[in-house]
Formats: structure tokens, sequence, C-alpha cells
């Protein structure tokens, strides 16, 4: 009986530090992902590409890593590398989502503790704006915008939900349709982006790009009433798209 208490122990024990390994793995490859998108920002492609591989070798099928990697291909115009990445990422989150749920809510509560020092930081500088002499001191309005700035986009970061960790974003069905769309497989991305739609019913580029798979499929009628269904939403649909449909026979 002992000796089963102890393997039991010896078992669970194991599959925690895998499941601690996991997390670190997972952590690593986020940042990795992180830095890639930095690298693209700055127009650094290779670097960017580089840095998505890196991940994926961290955390074999990483979904960000698929992601990101799926946008560069859509931006050099490799329609079906894109589509698979996308899917590729899409299929990934059921996989990683309890995972994904530690290393961001980790990355939240960082938000929480970077906003709070924001703040004591900016009353810091509106105490000594107080007190300073007319001919300066204190901290400037530019210092004082900067961080009003940073606090309002931190405080932006949604805090994430268990329930939603193995769901894959509603915007990667709108990505696949994308891709879809530029290979002509209308009515494969006209499906693509109702999923985003049913997903998330305020994503208006989902409604925008539906109505565009529709009328290029020789569906007017369809692809008016997605426009009316944006608006329905509380969304404004862009004026022209709604004019050409208008006039479209």
């Amino acid at each position: 009986m002992m000796r089963r208490k102890t393997l039991v122990l010896a078992l669970a024990l194991g599959v925690a530090v895998l499941a601690i390994a996991a997390t670190a793995d997972v952590a690593k490859a986020t940042r990795l992902c992180t830095d890639a998108d930095k690298a693209l920002q700055s127009g650094d492609t290779e670097k960017g590409r580089l840095l998505f591989g890196r991940a994926l070798e961290a955390v074999p099928d990483f979904p960000d890593a698929h992601l990101g990697l799926g946008q560069m291909a859509m931006v050099e115009r490799r329609y079906e590398d894109a589509l698979r990445e996308f899917e590729a990422a899409r299929d990934a989150y059921a996989r990683f989502g309890e995972i994904l749920f530690d290393v961001r809510m980790q990355q939240f509560t960082k938000t929480r503790d970077e906003i709070s020092m924001l703040q004591d930081s900016l009353a810091q500088i509106r105490e000594g704006a107080m007190f300073a002499r007319p001919s300066g001191g204190g901290g400037t309005v530019l210092d004082q915008a900067k961080i009003e700035n940073r606090i309002q986009q931190l405080e932006g970061v949604p805090e994430p939900k268990m329930e939603e960790a193995a769901e894959p974003p509603a915007e990667i069905f709108f990505l696949i349709g994308n891709a879809q769309f530029r290979l002509s497989r209308l009515d494969a991305a006209a499906a693509s982006y109702e999923e985003c739609i049913r997903r998330n019913p305020k994503h208006l580029p989902s409604y925008t790009n539906l109505a565009l798979a529709l009328r290029s499929a020789g569906k007017v009628e369809e692809a008016r009433a997605a426009i009316a269904r944006a608006e329905a939403a509380g969304l404004k649909p862009d004026p022209k798209l709604k004019s050409d449909l208008g006039a479209a026979e």
C-alpha cells in the first residue's frame, strides 16, 4: 500500500513538473511572438519570420506563431500558405487553452501592477507641479500625457476568461475568410465571415467582407442583407459599399 501511495505521489509530482515546464515553454513562445510582432512593425520581416520560427521550435504548433506567419504570408500574397497557417492556429487553441490561460493571466496581472506604478508616478508628477516654482520643476505636460496614454492602453487589456481559453478568437475566422476570399473560394469565405460574426457580432470588417464575398459570388441581395445586419448591430458600414450595393442589379 505504501509503495502504491508513493507511486501515485510520484506520478502527481511528475504531472505537475510537466505542467510547469509546459507553461514556461508557452511563456517563452509568447515572448518570442511579441518580439516578432515588434520586428514586423519596424519593417524587419526576416527577423520576424525567424522569431516566429523559434516560437514553434519552443512549442510546436503554438497558435500565435502560426497566426503571425499567416499574416506575413498574406502580405507576401502566399494565400495557400496563409490559409494553412491560420487553420493551424485555429486548431491549436484547443490544445493550448489551459496553459495559454495561465500565461495570459500572468500577463494581465503584470498590466495591473504596471497601472498601479504609473498611477503613483502620475500622482507624484502632479504633486511636483503643484508645488513647483513658475520657472519650472515637476513633470512636464508631455510626461503626464505619455503616462495617461499608457494607463489607458493597459486598462484596455481584457481579463482572460477560462471558458474562452480553449476557443480560437473570433478574428481567426475573419483571417481564414480573407485567405479564402483571395483564393476565390467565395462560399467558404462567406461561411468563415459568418462564423466570426457569430462569435463577435460587433466585428464590422466581417460584415463588410461578407458583403464583398457575396457580391463577388453574384448574391447581391444577400450582400445587402449583410450590410443591413451590420446596421442592426449598431455598426456603421462603409457608405460607398452600401451605395454600390444599392445601385447593383
